[in-house]
C-alpha cells in the first residue's frame, strides 16, 4: 500500500513539473513573468530583424545605389548632398519615415528629383501646393521601372495612404521593365509574349549627343539615340514593355480600390520630347535620330495615357503639354548638358501641374467631433473634438454633453485621421464657446 502511495505521489509531482514547464515555456505571462524577462523563441528560418535592418555592408559600400535579391535600392541613412538625399533608413529620399502618409509618391530618378534639392523636387513642390494639410512620403529610386513600382505600391500600404501618384517615364522605363519581367521568375505571371525572352531586349546604343543652339543664344545638348532604345515602335521587346506597364497598372488599381486608396497615374516624356515645339518654332532642321525619337515617343505615349485614362477608379494628368508650353517661356528647365533629369524650374511646372490637377481628392480637414475605433476596457469610446489640426479628448460624456455636443450625432473616423494631429490637451470643463458647436460656425 505505501508503495503503491509513493508512485501515486511520484506520478503527480511529475505531472505538475511537467506542466509547470510547459506553461513557463509557452505562457510564461500565466505564471507573472514580467515580458522583458521572458524568453524568446528564436525562429531559424526568419532574420533577425534588426540585423536586416541595420546592414553594416549598406554603410561601408562607397556605392549609391545597393543591390538587393529582386529590386536595386539607394543607400540608406545617406547624409544631405546637394542633388541627392537626405535618405532615410528604407533608403527612399525623405527626412523622416512617417507611421501614417497621406500622400505617397512612387517613381524613378525623376521622382526622386535628380538635380536638385529635396524639397524642390516635384514630389515636395506637389505636396506643399495641396490645401489640404497632407503627410507625404516619397517612395522613388533610380533605376526602377513599372515592376518596381508594382512591388513597392504593395509595401506602401502600410502606410495606409489616402493617396498614391505613379509617375511613369518614358525614357527608359518601356525596355526596363521588359527586362525585368522576362530576366526574373518572380514576374513570369506578366509575360504577355510567351515567345520573347530577356535577350530580345534591343541593344543600348552609343550615347550620341545633339547639340541645339536657340535663337536667345542658350544650348542644350540632346541624347536622342540613347532615348530611342525604349521607344522605338519597330521593335516588340518596347511594345511588349509598354504593354506590360499597362497591365501593371490596373493590378495596381484593383489593389487601390480595395483599399479606398485614390490613385494617381502621370508620365514622364524625356527631354527632347519636351523641347520639340521649341525646335520647330525656332525651324532648326532636325536631326534624323531626333525625329524618329519625337515621332516614335510621342504615340507610344498618347497610347499609353489612352490606357490609364481608361483604367477605372483611377486619375490621369497629363504633363506633356504644360512641360512643352514651359519649354517656351521658361529658360533652365533642364540641364544644358546632357543630362535628362529637369531641373528646378522644370520640377515646378511637374509638381505644381499635379497638385492642381488632384485638387480636391484628398478628404478635407477634419474638424468637429468625432470617435474612433478605439474603445476602452469598459467599451466606453473617447470622443474627440478637433480644431485647428489638434485634437482635443473629452475626459467624460458627460463633460462633452455640457458643452453642447449630442452624443447620438458624433462622426466616425479611422484612427489613421486623428494621429496625424498634435494632441491639444483634456476638455474637463464646460465652456460652449470654446469647445461646443458654436465654435465651429
Amino acid at each position: 500500500m505505501k508503495k503503491e502511495w509513493l508512485l501515486l505521489i511520484g506520478s503527480v509531482s511529475l505531472t505538475l513539473i511537467t506542466a509547470i514547464f510547459l506553461v513557463r515555456w509557452f505562457a510564461p505571462q500565466l505564471l507573472g513573468i514580467p515580458i522583458d524577462l521572458q524568453m524568446v523563441k528564436v525562429n531559424k528560418k526568419i532574420p533577425p530583424f534588426f540585423d536586416g535592418v541595420f546592414r553594416p555592408d549598406d554603410y561601408g559600400r562607397k556605392e549609391y545605389m545597393l543591390p538587393d535579391p529582386h529590386i536595386i535600392r539607394a543607400k540608406p541613412l545617406s547624409p544631405f548632398v546637394i542633388d541627392r538625399g537626405p535618405n532615410d533608413l528604407l533608403g527612399f529620399r525623405n527626412r523622416n519615415i512617417p507611421n501614417i502618409a497621406d500622400v505617397i509618391t512612387i517613381g524613378d530618378s525623376h521622382t526622386y528629383g535628380n538635380n536638385t534639392l529635396l524639397e524642390l523636387n516635384w514630389p515636395s513642390i506637389m505636396v506643399k501646393n495641396f490645401e489640404q494639410l497632407a503627410r507625404h512620403y516619397n517612395m522613388s529610386v533610380g533605376g526602377w521601372g513599372a515592376a518596381e513600382y508594382f512591388e513597392i505600391f504593395n509595401k506602401a500600404l502600410y502606410f495606409q495612404p489616402r493617396m498614391v501618384v505613379i509617375a511613369f517615364y518614358t525614357g527608359n522605363d518601356p525596355i526596363e521593365t521588359f527586362i525585368k519581367v522576362y530576366g526574373d521568375k518572380r514576374w513570369k505571371s506578366l509575360r504577355l509574349n510567351p515567345g520573347l525572352s530577356s535577350a530580345d531586349s534591343p541593344d543600348l546604343l552609343e550615347d550620341r549627343e545633339w547639340k541645339v543652339q536657340f535663337q536667345d543664344g542658350t544650348e542644350i545638348t540632346f541624347t536622342p539615340h540613347f532615348r530611342y532604345v525604349s521607344n522605338r515602335r519597330d521593335n516588340l521587346a518596347v511594345l511588349t514593355g509598354y504593354e506590360i506597364m499597362g497591365e501593371i497598372a490596373k493590378k495596381i488599381a484593383e489593389i487601390a480600390t480595395q483599399n479606398k486608396i485614390t490613385l494617381v497615374f502621370t508620365v514622364i516624356p524625356t527631354k527632347e520630347l519636351v523641347y520639340k515645339k521649341r525646335i520647330i518654332s525656332e525651324n532648326i532642321t532636325l536631326r534624323e535620330d531626333y525625329a524618329a525619337l519625337v515621332r516614335d515617343e510621342e504615340k507610344n505615349l498618347s497610347d499609353f495615357a489612352e490606357k490609364l485614362k481608361n483604367i477605372q477608379s483611377s486619375w490621369y494628368i497629363d504633363l506633356l503639354a504644360p512641360l512643352q508650353q514651359a519649354a517656351l517661356d521658361i529658360p533652365h528647365l533642364y540641364p544644358s548638358e546632357k543630362n535628362g533629369h529637369p531641373l528646378s524650374n522644370g520640377y515646378k511646372i511637374i509638381g505644381e501641374t499635379l497638385a492642381k490637377g488632384a485638387a480636391g481628392l484628398l478628404p478635407q480637414k477634419t474638424a468637429g467631433l468625432f470617435y474612433t475605433q478605439y474603445f476602452t476596457d469598459d467599451n466606453e469610446f473617447y470622443p474627440y473634438l478637433v480644431k485647428e489640426n489638434r485634437f482635443y479628448l473629452f475626459s467624460s460624456k458627460n463633460i462633452m454633453e455640457k458643452n453642447g455636443w449630442d452624443s447620438t450625432k458624433i462622426t466616425k473616423v479611422d484612427l489613421r485621421d486623428i494621429s496625424k494631429l498634435s494632441f491639444g490637451g483634456i476638455i474637463n470643463t464646460v465652456d460652449p464657446s470654446q469647445y461646443g458647436p458654436s465654435a465651429f460656425h
